[in-house]
């Protein structure tokens, strides 16, 4: 069993933490390799990124057409709200869900995904500027918590 997990969004200017990505990663990929010991957990992304600790490999800096190979292959992928979500969705591949904070999923979400938001109450005000742009300050509060991630991915895979 495989699953892809895109855990960062674009970095951005002055190294500033980028309030779109999820700050529990290493307890969610904890959760599910004790639930599926034998799981393969492929971190995506660009080379320089760091990378999540419990993750099986990663696959960095890749063309799209390895990315798209590589994505029908899994079982499911997980996603923050970036590029990858509107790539799978391009390509119709909708066994992934994504993790939303501050960005509205009515906006940048799609219905074939499972959008997991914790609270409308966390939406930044204006959701259609750049972010670099914005003061918008990174919020570890703003995200559901590592167990409903996992639980939602169980789902997916059918997985009691």
């Amino acid at each position: 069993m495989i699953i892809l997990i895109s855990p960062y969004s674009q970095k951005l200017p002055k190294d500033i933490p980028n309030p779109k990505n999820f700050p529990y990663w290493k307890e969610f990929v904890e959760k599910v390799k004790q639930k599926i010991p034998d799981i393969e957990i492929v971190q995506i992304g660009v080379q320089g990124e760091e990378i999540i600790p419990g993750t099986t490999k990663t696959a960095f800096n890749l063309s799209q057409s390895e990315l798209l190979e590589l994505v029908k292959t899994s079982n499911a992928w997980l996603s923050v709200d970036n590029f990858f979500q509107h790539f799978c969705s391009y390509y119709n591949i909708s066994n992934g869900i994504v993790l939303f904070g501050q960005s509205d999923p009515y906006h940048f979400g799609y219905s074939t995904n499972i959008n997991l938001l914790k609270d409308r109450k966390y939406l930044r005000k204006e959701q259609f500027l750049y972010w670099w742009h914005e003061t918008v300050k990174y919020n570890p509060e703003v995200f559901v918590d590592a167990d409903t991630v996992a639980k939602t991915l169980f789902k997916v895979l059918k997985i009691d």
